[in-house]
């Protein structure tokens, strides 16, 4: 018998300790899974992209009884065979492993939903454990769970927690030594059980086809056939398979894939219904009235421009002007700098001094760029972007914008990943994969290019624009909502294909635990400053280098007559312009040292802001959208972006001179 001392002890992992097995946790979105990832792991916690994918996965350890485990948190499926980003890797995951436990979070106010991912897990016949989370909000809705009757009924160990007080953790650390392999599996019609057991009686080549992989075969899901051919199957007995696929979908008239789901939906309708009752609520707390309000038509908007302007106002100032400022002027510049002037002093070379300190020095201008204004734009943006994301807010802006977004071709989902572009473009170009049309996401897409600047070049602009008149920064946004706007309804009017209704779920407003968004801050900015500082010097460097060799006069000289003839800027935008193409905020923060040096005047602010917002994102979003939509449709959509900005940044520098 552990003791609960044993278990609940410092959560420290020797590195030596070799892996006893896998900890795999899965769940709907929103159901509080890395929260009780983090309570497992506590600080033995890593963020890792797969290869070729922005998606993010979580690893951490956690030594139980002795024995070290590894944890993978991966992003909210609602099946494991979706062919979603997330739902790709996740089964990709799966399929590459084998000693592995499932531990499943489920939103205990919506443990229907959740039941029939369950219901679907538990044919993998793997180890498994369900976790019913949340259990406070459940209690405030008036839902008392008797998680016996669901243990019984899955077969399988329940544990109920409130993961953001850690209730509850004591009690799942226990469990996870002796997980169970569920008996209690979903039954299907007769001819469906036929199926499944002729497709496992097939002789296999290694090891056994469970009865998930079985259904799949049935279904004719192209996205693991390969897989369990070059697996399991020879040339042989996939004849045979594919005689009892064929004969197993001819049985029946109804769609197969749809009679699967609809038994696991009314077996979760059945372990909900005898697991569970409800008590009446005498009146409904803050958070539901303001879950109520947040997506009201009249309300909505006030909280949403209150939103924005806080967002603005911690980023913007407290980020972007302050703590860069601190950095900048307090360390960089008062100890940093004059500290590396006396080293260089013992080394009489113009050319080491000018590649550290110079024009386009690795301390002057990358470091200074990189951590001098970057760092707290990026630590202050995340902290704030992990609060709308914990507190369920998000998914009300795509109701209350949603028949905004109508009148340009999308619905209300597409708020999404264009608010996750104010994060990165790169990610947001990539989650407009969960849009349902291809030309609601060539839409986004072409948006998110033209119109949407990351987080790092936002809150650059904004430190920029804190320098110019009011009168400027209207101006500045003026032009690009404007653009948004007729962009985005001739967009809808002339890009060809179906346009889809908005089918959103509504997560509970709840207030974030500021620790955990704290933890998840870190994490990202760790992982952000990781592929984005070195870049800043080489981008340094490589324009040190060009500098030396004169390249950057030819360059300037060869873009001379737009940059300086048509939008009336310097020639050393030119610069920007280049690094912006291979970072955007690298570009921005190049800008920034410009605007700084009180080398433009206000009009051209304005200009120079107007076209970096409209011009082309960063290298690693085009060669996304290479992979994922072919290079026609990404040349062609960045044809259009670099001419539309310069078109508008032409016209906007003569209006202006002529008005201003």
């Amino acid at each position: 018998m552990i003791s609960e001392k044993q278990v609940s002890r410092k959560n420290t992992v020797d590195e030596s300790m070799e892996t006893a097995g896998i900890i795999i946790l899965v769940g709907n979105p929103n159901v509080g899974k890395t929260t009780i990832f983090r309570k497992l792991c506590k600080k033995n916690v890593h963020i890792e992209n797969p290869k070729d994918s922005f998606v993010e996965l979580s690893f951490g350890k956690l030594n139980l009884n002795g024995r070290c485990y590894k944890v993978i948190d991966i992003p909210g499926i609602n099946s494991l065979f979706a062919n979603s980003e997330e739902g790709i890797i996740v089964r990709e995951l799966i399929l590459r492993e084998d000693n592995y436990i499932i531990l499943q979070v489920v939103d205990a106010k919506n443990l229907r939903r959740d039941l029939i991912l369950s219901c679907e897990l538990i044919e993998l016949g793997k180890p498994m454990l369900l976790v019913l989370n949340m259990m406070d909000e459940a209690l405030q809705k008036g839902i008392v769970i008797d998680e016996k009757a669901i243990r019984d009924m899955l077969g399988i160990e329940v544990v109920m927690t409130i993961g953001n007080e850690g209730e509850g953790i004591n009690e799942l650390r226990k469990s996870l030594i002796t997980p169970r392999v569920s008996e209690n599996q979903t039954s299907y019609p007769e001819y469906i059980e036929n199926g499944i057991i002729q497709i496992q009686n097939l002789p296999h080549r290694n090891g056994y086809l469970n009865r998930a992989f079985a259904l799949q075969l049935l279904i004719k899901n192209s996205g693991i056939f390969e897989y369990i051919r070059k697996t399991f199957l020879g040339d042989k007995e996939l004849i045979q398979a594919n005689q009892i696929i064929e004969k197993v979908n001819k049985t029946d008239s109804t769609n197969l894939e749809l009679e699967i789901m609809r038994q696991r939906v009314l077996r979760a309708i059945d372990i909900e219904s005898n697991s569970t009752r409800i008590l009446p609520v005498k009146k409904r707390t803050f958070c539901e009235k303001l879950s109520n309000w947040a997506y009201h038509p009249v309300y909505g908007i006030p909280i949403f421009l209150s939103v924005l302007t806080l967002l603005y106002l911690f980023v913007g100032k407290l980020g972007a002007e302050f703590l860069s400022d601190f950095i900048q002027l307090g360390i960089i510049k008062g100890y940093i700098i004059p500290i590396t002037e006396k080293l260089l002093n013992y080394i009489p070379s113009q050319f080491l001094y000018d590649a550290f300190l110079g024009t386009y020095g690795l301390i002057s201008v990358a470091l200074t760029a990189g951590i001098g204004i970057v760092f707290p734009i990026i630590c202050t943006f995340f902290f704030a972007f992990s609060i709308l994301e914990d507190s369920g807010y998000l998914s009300r802006v795509g109701i209350l914008l949603n028949s905004f977004f109508k009148k340009i071709g999308l619905n209300g989902k597409a708020v999404l990943p264009l608010f996750l572009g104010f994060s990165c473009v790169t990610m947001a170009s990539l989650s407009a994969r969960a849009l349902d049309t291809k030309k609601e996401r060539i839409i986004v897409i072409l948006l998110l290019w033209l119109c949407v600047p990351c987080s790092g070049q936002l809150s650059i602009f904004a430190a920029i624009s804190a320098t110019i008149s009011f009168k400027a920064v209207l101006v500045i946004v003026g032009v690009v909502t404007f653009q948004l706007l007729l962009v985005g309804f001739a967009a809808g009017k002339l890009i060809p294909g179906e346009k889809s209704n908005l089918f959103m779920e509504i997560h509970p407003i709840r207030l974030p635990n500021i620790k955990y968004t704290f933890s998840k801050t870190v994490l990202r900015v760790k992982s952000f400053l990781t592929e984005v500082i070195p870049l800043f010097f080489f981008a340094s460097l490589i324009l040190f280098i060009l500098d030396k060799i004169r390249v950057l006069q030819y360059i300037e000289m060869a873009g001379k007559p737009i940059v300086t003839g048509l939008l009336g800027l310097p020639p050393k935008i030119t610069e920007v312009f280049m690094i912006g193409f291979i970072k955007r905020e690298a570009g921005a923060a190049f800008l920034k040292t410009i605007a700084d040096a009180e080398l433009l005047s206000e009009i051209q602010i304005i200009v120079a802001l107007v076209v970096m917002t409209l011009f082309i994102p960063c290298f690693t979003s085009f060669l996304l959208v290479v992979k994922e939509y072919g290079l026609r449709i990404a040349g062609g959509i960045s044809a259009f972006v670099v001419g539309y900005a310069l078109l508008i940044g032409i016209i906007l520098n003569k209006a202006l001179n002529m008005v201003y």
